[in-house]
């Protein structure tokens, strides 16, 4: 009950944010267009600014070659949760296939985990740093494989070394030649402070999202959500689940492994849908309900991992 209160309360403090979001919206207190323009202030800013600080004071040069596996198991992580994209998305609509598929295939694999970790383990815990080398080239390869989806075949060679990536490249190496020592104390409260409204900026603007696709009266798919909420949040996780049992995989990597399977789509999803050219309405449902959801089904597959691997 202990490990299902704390997720629980890591989720529900991202749809207490969200929802001053939507009220923002709601009571016209600002324009809907200035949420578009907030978003590139959380991915190419703020983001950046919360890995670096969290390698310039956590890192270990040391532990580098411990941590190498990380990134290998996130690329096979990320073949296995492709070819299980595949297998299920054949049970969606057709006309909505696509959508299907790179909702369930693009996970929110960097966001939502920064809280749960930190509402689980604290603010300085390790698992956090960890996420972040676990992730660092999730960013480059969403920019550069989801219009391949919709046939676009657009490269992307700035988003090769994007902002996250580069980040991360640097906190590191600023650790290891011990350049991080000559740093004054004031740099390190900055990247702190603008690092610390990543998750914040990030919720107000899905809020806000939320409550504009309300507007529009869209239908709302229910037996397509039902299917995609079941597999996004359920059999996900729990295959993944089996696998670490099988495997025997335990510890850290056992944790972030299981941490991406039980996450809803990647929040940027709809947008760009929309920007190949896809149905960014239901790309939208899909997110929304599978977020909405995760309030509970995350604490629940959480519970069921502590028991069965232990946290």
């Amino acid at each position: 009950m202990e490990i299902f209160l704390s997720v629980f309360q890591a989720v529900a403090i991202m749809f207490g944010i969200g929802i001053i979001g939507f009220a923002v919206i709601h009571r016209k207190m600002v324009d809907a267009n200035v949420f578009a323009l907030m978003i590139p202030l959380v991915v190419d800013i703020a983001l950046p600014c919360l890995i670096f600080f969290n390698f310039i004071t956590k890192f270990q040069p040391e532990s580098i070659f411990k941590l190498w596996q990380l990134p290998v198991a996130w690329i096979l992580e990320t073949i296995f949760f492709f070819i299980l994209s595949l297998i299920f998305s054949k049970f969606s609509s057709k006309s909505i296939r696509k959508e299907f598929l790179i909702s369930l295939f693009y996970q929110n694999g960097i966001f939502f985990p920064i809280i749960i970790i930190s509402q689980m383990f604290g603010d300085n815990s390790q698992h956090l740093l960890n996420l972040f080398i676990f992730t660092m080239f999730y960013p480059t390869f969403f920019f550069n494989t989801y219009s391949f989806f919709y046939k676009k075949n657009i490269f992307q060679l700035r988003e090769v070394f994007n902002l996250a990536l580069i980040a991360t490249i640097a906190g590191i190496l600023i650790k290891i030649t011990k350049l991080s020592i000559f740093l004054p104390d004031f740099v390190y409260k900055i990247f702190g402070k603008v690092g610390a409204m990543t998750i914040p900026l990030l919720m107000i603007i899905i809020g806000g999202n939320i409550y504009l696709d309300f507007q529009k009266n869209i239908k709302f798919e229910i037996f397509e959500n039902f299917k995609f909420i079941l597999t996004k949040n359920f059999i996900f996780p729990l295959i993944t689940l089996f696998f670490l049992y099988f495997l025997k995989i335990k510890g850290d990597l056992a944790l972030l492994l299981f941490l991406e399977s039980a996450v809803p789509p990647i929040t940027a999803i709809p947008i760009f849908v929309k920007k190949s050219g896809g149905n960014d309405s239901i790309a939208n449902q899909f997110l929304i309900s599978s977020f909405i959801i995760s309030l509970i089904s995350i604490p629940l597959m959480f519970s069921l991992f502590n028991k069965i691997i232990g946290i």
